[in-house]
């Protein structure tokens, strides 16, 4: 169920228009597992395959395609307002989406991003948009993801948290990095959770 904001298809329903109350979202009918962003939602189902609605102009539903489902009131960002199937992801750990940038958690510790690449918002140095899931290199043994505005951050087994993306902090400086790095100075938090600024 959703419910609020349905701007860009972001309540999954086939509509645009805004619910004060819940909705069901079109076709989904045995999850097990959710996750909203800012421009719409993330299910995986029993079979454990993705599905996603909302916004796509990058690549943010990580079909591989822009649906031409409609265009946002200014006519420049295309979405989809019924959910559809994320490729390549099969049995995620968990996954997370925020604005722009989505990961997936997989069961052999890697992690899977798609969406808006520019920025380092999902590990690599593309000035594009990843319109299917690809692997992140320099992380092992993740064990949690979490995604932010065009940035991520990955908890590894050992304590450590990663980051990369936006604004990262390295060294106690926030800058771009295209490539995962170790965030400065989380002490006693590190083992605990991994979180975004």
């Amino acid at each position: 169920m959703a419910w609020g904001d349905g701007q860009d298809g972001r309540l999954g329903n086939g509509s645009i228009k805004s619910s004060p109350v819940p909705v069901k979202v079109s076709g989904i009918t045995n999850a097990v597992a959710i996750s909203c962003g800012y421009y719409g939602g993330t299910a995986e189902l029993a079979d454990g395959s993705l599905w996603a609605w909302g916004m796509a102009w990058s690549g943010m539903l990580g079909n591989g395609e822009d649906p031409i489902d409609g265009t946002d009131v200014s006519g420049s960002r295309k979405y989809s307002s019924v959910p559809v199937r994320v490729k390549s992801i099969s049995h995620p750990l968990s996954f997370s989406g925020n604005h722009v940038t989505h990961f997936a958690l997989m069961a052999n510790g890697d992690v899977l991003g798609w969406g808006d690449a520019r920025l380092g918002g999902i590990a690599t140095k593309s000035t594009e948009y990843a319109l299917t899931p690809m692997k992140l290199a320099g992380l092992h043994d993740v064990v949690a993801v979490q995604s932010g505005n065009m940035t991520g951050f990955a908890l590894q087994k050992d304590g450590t948290v990663m980051g990369w993306g936006t604004d990262v902090v390295k060294d106690g400086l926030y800058k771009n990095s295209y490539t995962p790095v170790r965030v400065a100075s989380l002490g006693s938090l590190a083992p605990q959770d991994c979180a975004v600024r």
